[in-house]
């Protein structure tokens, strides 16, 4: 195996442990919580700006 099909592969795998199944897949996080968003699909800017606002807000 090559560099990059292990990087391919490296990839898969991380995105295998994080229950990522879709291609694009955006996972939004915060760091001071933890809290995180993942956007299957494409993200249009509204649903982008709505991930983040409800990251922002106290839960």
């Amino acid at each position: 195996m090559d560099l990059e099909d292990q990087l391919i592969k490296t990839d898969i795998d991380t995105a295998r442990s994080k229950s990522i199944t879709a291609t694009p897949t955006l996972v939004i996080r915060d760091n001071q919580t933890g809290r995180s968003v993942k956007l299957e699909g494409i993200a249009d800017e509204t649903t982008l700006l709505s991930a983040i606002d409800w990251l922002a807000k106290d839960h």
